[in-house]
């Protein structure tokens, strides 16, 4: 219009909201001459005509419009031709069509990319897949010749108690022996004469015949006494002589017992054992290393396969806003192509009729034909699904053969978790709870000479003794109870003592990481039942970091702590628990974790069991010692 509005399908679209761009305004009239609807004229970052939707629909509407306007004063004069030849057409052709088609062109590029980054990822799934199982297969192997190590070492370990008892039952009954023999020998060092034989005080002289008589009953009866004392001397000295023999025995035989005791006759079975045990747990983080690869080559591969199912969608949808559907795309197209054949007809005086129209847009088809790729997004869908689980399995190594088991670790395509369970990565591992950890591998037995002699040496499978604790009173309302004193290893099934629980309580101990490191959970010590830790102490998977839990069992209440304690060396680790529940350790007088942490009901007066460690979990590699627990009655 004369004030440089644009009059468009019945409404008036401000000049000024849109464009002075020459370009823009003469596009703006090519459609309101076409009669379009209401027109959607997008303009690129430079300011020049990027996207023009004109719907077909309106045809008949467009038809009418140029005509209108050519009944007003657009001729088919030589300026009117100009313009359309000069300005109008080559807009359509070059911007608006060519607009088209580069946003095809970028459609297909994003999308082919997007398929290729998803075939990729795929195939580097596949790559990884293969060797893994391979990988896997040598670990199963490995794990499988441990076993046959430490069954060799068991046996050996066996046969040595079964030894060490014959030695003991051997210097034990030899001890008796000589102890019988040596109370015979005490018992005939000593003989009793009879009164008769003591000699007369006085002889009758006046009678020589009696007295002669007396004298020689009195020699018979010294002779027969001489007779009995050199028989019982002999006696007495075959006696000394089968009690230091006896002796001797004994002595040979426990001398015997303790040396098999002292020494290491399982040593080479040991080292053969710990050796096949040290390659497996070597071979363990690399293997582990590239099943998380894996996992998380699955998980880009499936939000890759997601984000091209989407593209796919919105390429395929219908009455989109954005550059994405093919469909809108070849309606825009066929809709700017009527436009042209609209101005060429007025250019030309032609005929300006719908069916004219119509045949002039059929006879300029849209020639982008889009390549979905079938073949390849089938082949990205059908392999490696996100749904599977991808299970590993082998072998794991427990405190004796008879744990021996296989334990399967299987993927999880949940996001907020890593994708295998001993997985460390952006989205951090979710390990198993203590109680329900696999088990670990033996710390073997203690070295040679560590037991004092006269003892049954290193047990594979222990025992569940029970020791009593004394308790005293230090301080108004609070109880100690010594626990353990020199170092000890953890041990399954163990016992260190009984205490009381109170509204607070106090647990401070030694602990020294010893020995290699465990691929899994591995505990100190807990207090209380198998429902509460009252508390408890357990080594984070690979490494000697603490976890720390209170309360009850499935609340995992504590701190996980973010360094190791230092090995071979003994730290001073104190946990406190007030009668708010706050959750406080120190580490060699430094505090480093505070929580919150659930109360037993009833806790004050209740007896508790102190473990090193429960029949449940794996003892860990350290050493305790200097061990107490302190109850407070508020």
């Amino acid at each position: 219009s004369s004030s440089g509005d644009l009059l468009c399908s019945g409404g008036v679209v401000a000049w000024s909201t849109i464009s002075r761009n020459l370009n823009m305004r003469l596009i703006a009239c090519c459609l309101c001459l076409s009669g379009s609807a209401p027109a959607h004229v997008a303009l690129g970052a430079d300011g020049r005509v990027a996207r023009v939707i004109a719907p077909a629909s309106s045809r008949q509407s467009r038809s009418w419009r140029v005509k209108s306007l050519v009944a007003i004063g657009l001729k088919a004069d030589n300026n009117s031709r100009q313009i359309i030849d000069d300005m109008l057409l080559p807009v359509i052709n070059e911007e608006v069509l060519g607009g088209i088609e580069a946003e095809f062109n970028t459609v297909r590029d994003l999308f082919s990319n997007k398929v290729s980054e998803a075939s990729e990822a795929l195939e580097t799934v596949a790559s990884k897949f293969t060797p893994i199982t391979v990988l896997v297969e040598e670990y199963r192997t490995c794990r499988s010749n441990e076993r046959t190590d430490l069954d060799e070492y068991e046996r050996c370990m066996a046969n040595r108690q079964s030894e060490l008892a014959g030695y003991e039952q051997t210097c034990n009954s030899l001890l008796s022996q000589a102890e019988a023999v040596c109370s015979e020998k005490r018992r005939a060092a000593t003989m009793e004469l009879p009164a008769s034989t003591c000699t007369p005080t006085e002889f009758d002289l006046s009678d020589g015949q009696t007295a002669a008589s007396r004298l020689s009953d009195h020699k018979t009866v010294i002779e027969g006494l001489e007779a009995q004392v050199h028989e019982a001397m002999q006696s007495y000295m075959a006696k000394v002589q089968n009690c230091s023999d006896s002796e001797a025995s004994a002595a040979e035989a426990c001398a015997a017992w303790e040396r098999f005791a002292a020494e290491d006759s399982c040593q080479l079975e040991h080292e053969k054992y710990m050796r096949q045990h040290e390659q497996c747990n070597q071979e363990l983080p690399h293997l582990e290393v590239e099943i998380c690869d894996f996992g998380y080559g699955v998980r880009r591969k499936c939000e890759l396969e997601e984000q091209v199912s989407e593209m796919e969608g919105f390429i395929k949808d219908h009455n989109r806003t954005d550059m994405w559907s093919e469909a809108d795309r070849q309606d825009e197209w066929h809709a700017v192509q009527t436009a042209a054949c609209l101005l060429e007809a007025a250019r030309d005086e032609t005929d300006l009729s719908q069916e004219a129209a119509s045949s002039c847009a059929a006879n300029r088809p849209y020639t982008f034909s889009f390549n979905y790729r079938t073949d390849q997004v089938q082949n990205i869908a059908g392999r490696f699904s996100c749904t599977d689980s991808y299970p590993f399995t082998w072998h794991i190594i427990g405190a004796s053969s008879e744990f021996f088991n296989d334990v399967t670790f299987e993927y999880s395509a949940d996001s907020t978790v890593a994708p295998y369970e001993f997985c460390s990565g952006p989205d951090g591992a979710v390990p198993p709870s203590p109680a329900a950890a696999p088990e670990g591998p033996p710390a073997g037995p203690p070295p040679a000479g560590s037991v004092e002699p006269r003892t049954k040496g290193y047990a594979t499978t222990a025992t569940t003794t029970t020791t009593t604790a004394e308790a005293t009173t230090t301080t108004i309302g609070a109880q100690v109870w010594h626990l353990v004193d020199d170092p000890q290893p953890t041990e399954r099934g163990v016992s260190v003592g009984s205490v009381t629980g109170g509204e607070r309580y106090e647990i401070s101990l030694n602990i020294r990481p010893s020995g290699s490191s465990l691929y899994t959970w591995s505990c100190i010590f807990s207090v209380g039942d198998g429902d509460w830790r009252l508390p408890g102490i357990w080594f984070l998977p690979h490494g000697s970091r603490m976890h720390i839990r209170a309360g009850k069992h499935g609340e995992d209440a504590g701190c996980d702590l973010e360094q190791g304690l230092p090995w071979d060396e003994d730290s001073r680790v104190v946990i406190r628990v007030d009668e708010t529940g706050l959750l406080e350790t120190t580490i060699n007088e430094v505090k480093v974790c505070e929580a919150m942490v659930p109360l037993r009901p009833n806790l004050a007066g209740e007896s508790l069991d102190v473990w090193a460690v429960s029949s449940g979990n794996i003892p860990a590699p350290a050493l305790i010692s200097n061990m107490t627990y302190r109850s407070y009655r508020l």
